[in-house]
């Protein structure tokens, strides 16, 4: 009382002279004692020329109902209700700052983030003008920085702690969308949260659907402690789970939590993983199985949540997935795990190379399956059929007979049939036997439906080999190239990596050297060779072979050198690169050690009953061999016995048998055998190939004096190794076609050797000067020769040939002068 006193007299003694104003802001902070000093000194003072202000937040006075009560009771009070500024307001607060123009500009913007709050609207003028001072934008546009950040906790500070709370609810139910639960989550009553927002909207934090900007909720977040935020977050996943939401939405707010404390948790973040995968959002995924995983304590849990997690992580890093794997081999317990978590752990091994530890995980599978009551389940099946295929040095120690013709046509027929039986059972068909045009048809049909994904994956690709190797080129080639412009737009690289291995592999029997060196590069780029593992060999090979026809031997024996997992070879990735290999020998001109590598991949073919052509065609390359080594009569025995094994519809292969048998047939039956091979390679479009059999038609026709078709033949192959940038094949033709000038220039009488070169090439459009100068070229003359016997400059004979090489779409002499002879 003796204080109230003393402030009074002190109060009048200053309003003698002066009016007096006296402000109390944020009242609502104020304890009892401060609140019974202002209203006595309110009281007193009617008659003094005195004036209070008090200011205060209404939402925060519900303690000091009386207090309120009493002050309005007095003469002369009045209670006014603050409201936000209009937009009017706002653009004439920002035009004192910005200029008119640019006020009218950004007034809406500022009017939708602050609400009309001046605190928060001059933290977004703060925020503005240090983004322009920084150049971080051109003034186009406002983005809410730290100013804005802090303004918003300002707020939250000087609220009401209820108003604070729910804010932060409202905060962290954003993370599911799922708002309406504020009451549950905070043990209020709807009518108090829908109060406490309205004051929340009156202060420009919220609109009628959430906080305004992103930026506000972050603020509200950081104002929580992280023990009541985590607090909050497992709240809001236990109700949302007893509510029944989706596994997302429940998901969300464990991982926020960064704990799964209930005993449905790891259930719901291993579904809410795969839901989120169908999205492509693998990161967000995996977050949520490595929480999974650090909760979850039972063994058989740990371990299914280990392969999934592995699965998830391969999407995007390969090699990381690997060393998840390999870390739970010693725990795993094979005996309790299912079948897909058995078959899953299996494959990583046999990629990685631990045939052994495979061989033990299938002992005891074996033993399950034979100990089973009920027939061998589609999953089994598929695995066993993919192993036959994939890795038969294993298949053979632990065989599986796949049912007869009838019953599989009945099984496969049934809706329930899995993809992966359906594309395991096609590939196995087309390297065992020779499946009809309707069975190939009718299971791509079915297979063509799937979407992308990880599930769908392993059966689209291994469907996509299987029409390789059945020579259906086309249709894998549309589907493929489908199917990895899907994979690059949703930015998985595993499956651009897996997609891209086989474009090489179509891309190489379309004879594109280019388009293969590109694809197994893009390949290994997105799956390492560690990576890749023991599947390396395919896509290797394809490089490898794209490489050697490109003609850069040093690069291709750099990578001939490179180390390779050890079991490559016991695979049927492993056969494709020992045919590469062989071939690049071939062309390094060390035919004994190519026919090595073609001898040793027709012994595992062999051995392992996949000794089909279109898998890999051995007897050809072996003949291409012994051929060079002089060892006619055996290389005719092979590319006979190759024929033979053929159907009339493997063009690519019969064409590729029936150019390496004219090689080793008597002149007279060489261009029959040469006519079959150029027809069967262009209806299968192998650029490569075809070149090379119409140059060998070329020589053949040129031999029996038939000079025109010899010429025509010889420059559609050159033709064609250009467009599939073959340039060892680019040299060897042109070296060619010079040895046979060489040979008709040195038969043909002297008097008679300008004779033929009075004819142009067809739809040349040289100038006159131009073809005096590649007529004396074409006859073996240097520059400097031509240059003195036309009287001009050697720089006008150079500038001269450069025009020719253009307009002929030639870069070599040598062609130039194979040309004039090949039109004579």
């Amino acid at each position: 009382m003796n204080l109230m006193i003393d402030v009074y007299d002190q109060l009048t003694e200053i309003a003698k002279k002066s009016p007096v104003i006296v402000i109390v802001d944020d009242l609502h902070h104020s304890d009892s004692v401060s609140l019974s000093l202002i209203l006595g000194l309110a009281r007193r003072a009617q008659r003094r020329p005195m004036l209070f202000v008090l200011s205060q937040q209404s939402s925060c006075m519900r303690g000091h109902q009386l207090f309120q009560t009493e002050l309005r009771r007095q003469p002369h009070c009045h209670y006014m209700q603050l409201k936000p500024l209009s937009p009017a307001a706002v653009g004439e607060m920002l035009a004192q700052h910005l200029g008119r123009e640019q006020a009218l500009r950004l007034a809406p913007v500022h009017t939708a983030l602050s609400g009309g709050n001046p605190l928060l609207l001059r933290a977004l003028l703060d925020d503005y003008r240090n983004a322009l001072a920084g150049s971080l934008h051109d003034g186009s546009c406002l983005v809410p920085g730290d100013a804005y950040r802090q303004a918003v906790t300002a707020c939250l500070q000087r609220g009401s702690g209820d108003a604070t709370e729910v804010a932060r609810a409202l905060a962290v139910l954003q993370t599911s969308h799922s708002e309406h639960l504020a009451g549950r989550l905070l043990d209020l009553d709807n009518d108090a949260v829908e109060r406490l927002k309205r004051v929340l909207t009156g202060v420009g934090l919220l609109t009628g659907t959430g906080f305004r900007h992103p930026v506000a909720r972050d603020a509200a977040l950081e104002n929580t402690p992280t023990a009541r935020r985590a607090t909050l977050h497992l709240r809001a996943a236990r109700l949302l789970f007893q509510d029944g939401a989706r596994a997302t939405a429940v998901a969300a707010h464990l991982l926020a939590a960064g704990e799964a404390q209930y005993p449905w948790a790891v259930g719901v973040l291993t579904k809410a993983a795969e839901e989120v995968l169908c999205d492509d959002r693998a990161g967000l995924a995996q977050s949520y199985l490595e929480l999974a995983l650090r909760e979850s304590g039972d063994p058989d849990q740990r371990a299914a949540v280990t392969l999934q997690l592995a699965r998830t992580i391969w999407r995007r890093s390969p090699d990381r997935a690997l060393r998840r794997t390999l870390a739970m081999v010693n725990t795993f317990d094979f005996h309790d795990a299912t079948e897909n978590q058995a078959i899953q752990l299996i494959k990583s091994l046999l990629r990685h190379g631990m045939f052994s530890e495979a061989e033990d995980m299938l002992e005891s599978m074996d033993e399950r399956v034979t100990a089973q009551t009920h027939p061998v389940s589609e999953n089994v099946r598929a695995f066993r059929l993919w192993l036959n295929c994939s890795y038969p040095v294993l298949a053979q120690r632990f065989p599986f007979t796949p049912p007869p013709t009838g019953d599989r046509d009945e099984h496969l027929a049934a809706p329930a049939a899995s993809a992966l039986l359906r594309a395991t059972t096609l590939l196995h068909d087309v390297l065992s036997r020779n499946p009809a045009p309707h069975e190939i048809a009718a299971t791509q049909e079915e297979l063509q439906i799937l979407r992308l994904s990880d599930a769908t994956l392993e059966p689209l690709g291994t469907a996509l080999m299987a029409l390789i190797y059945a020579d259906w080129i086309d249709s894998a080639e549309q589907w493929c190239t489908m199917l990895l412009g899907e994979a690059t737009q949703r930015g998985v690289p595993a499956w651009i990596g897996v997609l891209s291995s086989v474009m090489a592999e179509i891309a190489l029997r379309r004879g594109d050297v280019q388009a293969t060196e590109e694809h197994a590069r893009a390949a290994l780029f997105h799956i390492s060779t560690e990576g890749w593992g023991v599947a390396v060999g395919s896509t290797l090979a394809a490089l490898l072979m794209a490489i050697t026809a490109r003609g850069d031997l040093r690069a291709a024996e750099m990578l001939v050198n490179q180390p390779l997992p050890e079991r490559m070879f016991d695979t049927r990735d492993g056969l494709h690169y020992q045919q590469a290999r062989g071939r690049f020998h071939l062309a390094l001109g060390n035919p004994h050690a190519a026919l090595r590598d073609f001898e040793a991949c027709s012994a595992r073919m062999r051995d392992w009953s996949l000794d089909r052509p279109t898998l890999v065609p051995w007897r050809t390359d072996a003949a291409q061999a012994l051929l060079r080594l002089g060892r006619m009569d055996e290389g005719r025995a092979l590319a006979e016995e190759q024929l033979g094994l053929l159907e009339p519809n493997q063009l690519r292969a019969r064409g590729m048998t029936l150019r390496v048998l004219a090689a080793t047939a008597p002149p007279q039956d060489r261009l029959g055998l040469l006519g079959q091979s150029v027809q069967a390679l262009e209806r299968v479009r192998d650029r490569l190939e075809l070149a090379q059999a119409l140059a060998d038609l070329s020589h053949a026709q040129g031999s029996l004096g038939d000079h025109t078709g010899a010429r025509n033949a010889m420059i559609r192959a050159r033709q064609l190794a250009r467009a599939c940038k073959a340039e060892a094949l680019v040299r060897s033709l042109s070296d060619s076609a010079e040895e046979g000038l060489k040979r008709r220039s040195s038969a043909a009488p002297p008097t008679t050797e300008d004779k033929p070169l009075d004819v142009e090439p067809e739809g040349a459009e040289l100038s006159e000067a131009e073809r005096r100068v590649a007529r004396l070229v074409a006859r073996g003359r240097s520059n400097r020769e031509v240059a003195n016997q036309l009287f001009v400059t050697v720089s006008t004979v150079e500038q001269h040939l450069t025009s020719i090489y253009r307009k002929l779409n030639i870069g070599r002499r040598a062609e130039l002068r194979s040309l004039y002879l090949e039109i004579a």
